[in-house]
């Protein structure tokens, strides 16, 4: 039976079970090449489905009403940081970083303003191993500094977007020599 269901999912004369396919366990549905299928069952409405939709396992939605398993709603916490890594004075030779800090003062740190969703310290190892890396971090990269950015974390992702702007900001006020990037 369930040869006959996937050849004829793939003729394109093929009906799913939208409802079963939302309710289901996975226990109940058999696994053909990688794919995970369920037979048809009688109690449930039938949904016209294409073979290219089936391909991307994703059921074509009904204009009757499925009746849907409710779940309870659990919030994420918040995991985004931002972070603040010192660069070496010698950052301040390459011609887009002093055109960035034109108010720079020379007795401050050069530093480089970032956000993650990861751990600030396995951020900064991904910066110098390369990893989506900052070119200034990776060529001038001293060590975090997490008395500038330690009370703000963790916070939500929009947070973060926005911390990081300010942040830079105030930092560049101050007089360090910042990148953003």
């Amino acid at each position: 039976m369930a040869d006959d269901f996937i050849d004829a999912a793939l003729d394109g004369g093929f009906e799913f079970p939208l409802a079963a396919w939302i309710n289901a366990d996975v226990g109940e549905f058999e696994n053909h090449g990688g794919s995970l299928v369920k037979e048809q069952s009688p109690i449930v409405p039938q949904v016209p489905h294409s073979a290219h939709a089936l391909s991307m396992h994703r059921p074509v939605a009904s204009l009757q009403p499925a009746a849907a398993t409710c779940y309870p709603v659990t919030m994420r916490r918040h995991h985004h940081h931002v972070y603040v890594i010192e660069l070496s004075p010698d950052v301040i030779y390459e011609a887009r970083f002093r055109k960035a800090n034109p108010d720079y003062v020379r007795d401050k740190p050069c530093v480089y303003v970032g956000m993650t969703g990861l751990n600030p310290d396995v951020r900064f190892d991904k910066h110098k191993a390369g990893i989506q890396a900052n070119r200034f971090v990776l060529e001038f990269g001293l060590r975090l500094l997490p008395d500038l950015y330690v009370m703000y974390n963790p916070m939500p992702y929009h947070g973060a977007c926005e911390m990081e702007v300010e942040l830079a900001i105030g930092l560049r006020e101050a007089g360090y020599g910042v990148w953003q990037a």
